[in-house]
């Protein structure tokens, strides 16, 4: 159940910078997420959403990294981590996708 809904939520900020991308690329570093904060408001509302969804992801907050690879673009990748109450260990989900020209 919970790798089902981190695949959704990283999914959702990926299609979220997708389409807020703006010109130049612009808007994409807005989405950073360090230590759980987020860099704008959309980002920080993400980031809520996960700790509502997520068990113990205050604990293990997600992060949203943005990098410029040699090949332009910006690559962005998203872990979410979490542990079940029932669990052991640390459960994660990462997510990578490549945000291109607008």
């Amino acid at each position: 159940r919970y790798r089902t809904e981190a695949s959704f939520l990283a999914n959702e900020i990926i299609s979220q910078i997708w389409v807020d991308r703006g010109a130049s690329y612009n808007n994409v570093a807005s989405y950073a997420v360090t230590g759980g904060v987020g860099a704008s408001t959309p980002a920080q509302n993400w980031v809520d959403k996960v700790n509502a969804l997520m068990p113990s992801s205050t604990t293990y907050p997600p992060t949203v990294a943005i990098d410029t690879p040699a090949a332009g673009g910006r690559q962005v990748t998203v872990t979410i981590r979490w542990k079940a109450p029932e669990a052991a260990d640390v459960s994660n989900h990462t997510a990578v996708a490549f945000i291109s020209d607008p």
